[in-house]
């Protein structure tokens, strides 16, 4: 995916060479969409759809970004397991599946002379909920002479997550010769609010920046490819 992103990104640095940078799409009066690719490695597909907020409008550009969650992953850690006997299929996997929705407002800055760039401003709000499907190792009840114990089993569990973050970042667009392909490149932070639903004893750590429920700032960069439409 990575040398496929190094490819794309040749191919359009050689075809806007020579061209006059304001040629950008924040200035273009026409809809645009785009995938991020690197959203496959989280188990997710997003697309971008980006518009103007006002017909003839030069400077805003609203862009919606729906995703989809579907896959595995083993970026989790479960507790220490007995080491005989043998594992359940899928022990250290975690099914993702959900969905999720970002709206954004593009900006375009503009150099001093007034003229718009090809840097733009983008803040917006993001909503994502998502449940993660597992099996751990942890005490289960069981019921023995009318009374409920406790002993440690492999038990299938469920996460819910819901997800809301506050986005701002700063981005360039290169656009091809011809105005019709172009690499969309982005960073800022990113501030996450989870919430965690679970009836698990022993439930999922979500520290890292790239779990699914963190709580806090991340810090995001990416790229997108996308097309120009009507």
């Amino acid at each position: 995916m990575i040398r496929l992103l190094f490819i794309c990104s040749l191919l359009l640095f050689a075809e806007t060479y020579g061209v006059a940078q304001q040629r950008d799409s924040l200035r273009f009066r026409r809809n645009s969409i785009s995938v991020v690719p690197q959203y496959l490695a989280r188990q997710a597909l997003r697309i971008d759809w980006e518009k103007p907020l006002k017909k003839g409008a030069q400077i805003h550009r609203l862009t919606i970004s729906p995703y989809w969650y579907a896959g595995t992953t083993d970026c989790y850690d479960f507790g220490v397991v007995p080491t005989s006997g043998t594992l359940p299929n899928g022990y250290g996997d975690t099914r993702v599946d959900g969905f999720g929705l970002e709206v954004l407002d593009k900006y375009t800055l503009r150099f001093s002379e007034q003229q718009p760039s090809n840097f733009y401003l983008a803040f917006g709000v993001g909503y994502h909920r998502i449940t993660l499907d597992y099996i751990n190792y942890e005490p289960a009840p069981f019921e023995e002479n009318e009374t409920t114990l406790f002993r440690y089993d492999f038990v299938d569990q469920k996460e819910a997550i819901n997800r809301l973050e506050v986005i701002g970042l700063i981005g360039l667009k290169i656009f091809s010769r011809r105005n019709i392909l172009f690499l969309d490149l982005f960073a800022g932070p990113v501030i996450k609010r989870s919430w965690i639903s679970t009836d698990s004893a022993a439930p999922l750590t979500h520290e890292k920046v790239g779990d699914h429920g963190f709580d806090g700032v991340t810090y995001r960069a990416g790229v997108g490819v996308g097309v120009v439409i009507f």
